[in-house]
C-alpha cells in the first residue's frame, strides 16, 4: 500500500503573492483550522458554550503560501480509518492495511 497524498488548492488573491505554484511540504486536515485563524489573525477558542476547548493539533501552512521551499512544519501525523493505519514522520510513511472480508470490512468488525 504506497503513500497517496490528496491535493488541496489554496486561493487568496491578496494574501498570497506567489501564483500557481505547487507545494510538497507535508499537511494533513487538521492544518486548515489553524490556518484559517492565523491569516485571519484570530485566537483558538478556549471555551465554546462554557465548555473548556483543547488546543488545536495542527499547525499552520502559511510559512507554504509564498516560500516553495519553506521547512516542512508538520512533521508527524498519525492516521486510522476502519482498521487500516498508518503513520507520516519527517517524509517517511509506514501503512498497515487491516485484513478484509470480501464485503470490504475488517475481521474485526464482524
Amino acid at each position: 500500500m504506497g503513500w497517496n497524498p490528496n491535493g488541496l488548492i489554496v486561493h487568496w488573491p491578496h494574501g498570497i503573492k506567489s501564483k500557481g505554484g505547487i507545494r510538497s511540504q507535508f499537511h494533513h486536515v487538521i492544518d486548515v483550522a489553524k490556518t484559517i485563524l492565523d491569516v485571519a489573525k484570530l485566537p483558538e477558542p478556549t471555551i465554546v458554550n462554557s465548555i473548556a476547548q483543547a488546543p488545536f493539533e495542527g499547525v499552520t501552512m502559511v510559512p507554504t503560501f509564498d516560500d516553495a521551499k519553506a521547512p516542512e512544519t508538520h512533521t508527524v501525523q498519525y492516521f486510522e480509518m476502519m482498521g487500516n493505519r498508518g503513520i507520516y514522520h519527517n517524509g517517511w510513511t509506514h501503512l498497515h492495511q487491516a485484513p478484509h472480508t470480501r464485503e470490504g470490512r475488517p475481521a474485526s468488525a464482524l
